[in-house]
């Protein structure tokens, strides 16, 4: 019997998720949660939501309360969730890197205030910009430090510092490889090693991946888009620490466990971790970022956050430092932070719901999610049908057709904008309808359409995120200022026949931004060129003839194509080819004939993906005009 009774210890030391499965309950905030009434709802709730999946940890007194595993990994598969499926991670994969950093301060290791330079000299990438030498790794961690979030959000080849150091709240993923990649110098070991030495091994994390290998993982949930359809899953076969982690929710619910738990980390750390640096919410609301993670305060508690978002995956944590209790859900849809409101209720019941309303214009079960259900399971139709039944029976809240709108924005603009701007019939006094009708003209490059919208929405004294609106308007106000001097920029072929056109010399354009390029022949290039992009250049050309045309043009991926166009005329068209590099640069040419006279030529991207340098325009024959 005694041997029955140890054996029984044993194994719920071993296996202590499968027993919290089988309880009837558990207790989370003081709350007891039946686990089949939960499991049933919790289930409704993904399917009212349209998230495919999702992998759930409840922490309660600093302990793994339950973990729960719903949904499929791929709708294409149906093959079901189970406790090894990972997911990925998302940012927070950061605090895998926060974790292990804080132990290397513990060392003696880690100066968090010394600046990085000190430790690793950044490169080219950012040593263009003195100011990097007074970020320091507690910046980087508190996303203060300045350094944009990705390379290719402004110029690919160079890492640019938008703000100076340590003054303003700027989220950055790129800063924290640039202080992985520090530390690895510091103890002469990769990310991976270190991170597997000082977190996962003495954690126990056995379902965090933090690349994919020959040996795994194998069991990964693949993610989504709001309509369902499946996202090509990222392997990454190189450690991304801000990013890239692949994990289970009851591994990184862990993971919180031991950094706030006092047993593993010092007092002194809890407490440097709980340190506020920078506000992220201009001062108005009690937002703000530690070395970390996100801190704010309510009814008397501290509550840690933090958000992930990738392509087809999103994931949230929840705890409470005062109860030592919260939640980490990852999910594989697009629209999986809907869940999020609705299951703290059904759980932990922390006072999250005001700092929630900032991140999300949605909320289960707000009437836009039932709305957007409809519009995937029954069609455009039935949703404007519904639309209009809620509108006679007058159930049309405000807010319902701005976060319809919102949700339609990068999809279907004419449908998002008739939304939006239905809702201003029914709500004139609405300012975050104009604020968000702002964003959709801003978004196809109308600035001034735009400006208007933001105008009106400061003058209703909008303040869900003031900030942005503040940020907008300057934007817009610079926008709409170079627009109006680039009406009157006219290029001339001159009498030698020659022209070369700065590419940024453009009149009118749709859809590129402005880089620096080390190029020969100009120090600034068109990037970001999509598919349908345009830019418009008033060029005089004074004799017709035949001419050569060459465009200076890179590429990374390749099997892009460019149209110069005249009117609804292609007069030339250039294949582009992969240069290997965004700042490698080649010379592509074409011919054909030009009318003399005042003319517009409109360098259209049939197939996007190139960056432009110049247009070089050379008279090599004469065409006489007919008498």
């Amino acid at each position: 019997m005694k041997l029955y009774v140890l054996f029984l210890c044993v194994l719920a030391w071993l296996c202590p998720v499968k027993l919290i499965a089988q309880s009837a309950s558990f207790t989370v905030n003081g709350k007891k949660v039946v686990i089949k009434t939960f499991n049933s709802s919790f289930e409704q709730l993904l399917k009212a939501t349209d998230i495919p999946g999702a992998s759930l940890a409840i922490i309660d007194h600093n302990k793994i309360a339950f973990t729960g595993y719903y949904g499929v990994k791929t709708l294409k598969g149906q093959e079901k969730v189970d406790a090894e499926t990972v997911f990925e991670a998302c940012s927070l994969s950061k605090s895998y890197l926060v974790y292990a950093a804080f132990r290397l301060v513990e060392e003696g290791k880690l100066d968090l205030d010394k600046p990085v330079y000190q430790y690793m000299e950044p490169g080219a990438a950012l040593d263009h910009d003195v100011r990097y030498k007074l970020i320091t790794p507690r910046m980087i961690l508190s996303h203060c430090s300045g350094i944009e979030n990705w390379k290719e959000d402004n110029n690919r080849d160079t890492l640019e510092i938008l703000t100076d150091p340590g003054k303003s709240f700027v989220y950055s993923g790129t800063g924290y490889n640039y202080l992985a990649e520090a530390i690895a110098t510091i103890i002469g070991k990769p990310y991976e090693t270190y991170v597997n030495e000082l977190v996962l091994q003495p954690l126990h994390l056995q379902h965090s991946y933090l690349r994919f290998t020959k040996d795994g993982p194998f069991n990964y949930a693949t993610g989504h888009n709001i309509f369902g359809k499946e996202i090509p899953k990222w392997k990454n076969e190189e450690a991304v620490p801000s990013s890239a982690n692949n994990v289970t929710a009851e591994d990184y619910a862990r993971l919180i466990i031991a950094t706030f738990d006092g047993q593993h980390l010092s007092k002194k750390t809890e407490q440097a971790l709980l340190t506020p640096l920078i506000s992220t919410s201009g001062n108005q609301k009690p937002y703000y970022y530690g070395p970390g993670f996100e801190i704010f305060y309510a009814e008397g508690d501290t509550i840690i956050s933090h958000g992930g978002n990738n392509a087809g995956f999103k994931g949230q944590l929840f705890y409470s430092l005062k109860h030592k209790c919260g939640f980490v859900l990852l999910t594989n849809g697009d629209r999986g932070k809907l869940a999020v409101s609705a299951l703290n209720k059904m759980t932990a019941c922390l006072p999250v719901e005001a700092y929630y309303q900032q991140i999300s214009l949605e909320e289960y079960p707000d009437a836009s999610v039932g709305l957007f259900h409809t519009y995937l399971t029954s069609g455009l139709d039935a949703m404007q049908d519904s639309i209009k039944v809620m509108e006679k029976n007058k159930k049309l809240t405000e807010g319902t057709l701005n976060a319809l709108g919102s949700v339609f924005m990068d999809s279907d603009t004419a449908l998002s904008r008739k939304l939006l701007q239905n809702n201003l019939v029914l709500y004139p006094g609405s300012s975050l309808g104009y604020y968000l009708l702002g964003n959709l003209y801003k978004n196809r490059y109308a600035y001034d359409i735009a400006y208007g919208y933001y105008v009106k929405a400061k003058a209703l004294h909008f303040d869900l995120w003031e900030t942005e609106l503040t940020r907008e308007l300057e934007l817009c106000r610079l926008k709409i200022a170079d627009a109006r001097r680039r009406t009157a920029l006219l290029a001339e072929v001159n009498a030698a026949g020659q022209l070369t056109l700065q590419a940024e010399a453009y009149n009118q354009m749709q859809g590129i931004e402005v880089r620096v390029t080390k190029d020969s022949g100009g120090g600034q290039a068109l990037g970001f060129i999509d598919t349908g992009d345009w830019m418009n250049y008033k060029v005089r050309v004074p004799d017709a003839g035949r001419y050569q045309l060459q465009l200076r043009v890179s590429s990374e991926p390749g099997n892009g194509r460019a149209e110069l166009r005249s009117g609804a005329t292609v007069i030339a068209a250039f294949d582009i080819t992969s240069t290997k590099s965004w700042e490698s640069f080649t010379t592509l040419t074409a011919y054909a004939d030009l009318p003399a006279g005042l003319q517009t030529f409109q360098l259209y991207a049939a197939k996007g993906g190139f960056d432009v340098n110049w247009i070089q325009f050379t008279r090599i024959k004469n065409i006489s005009s007919k008498k």
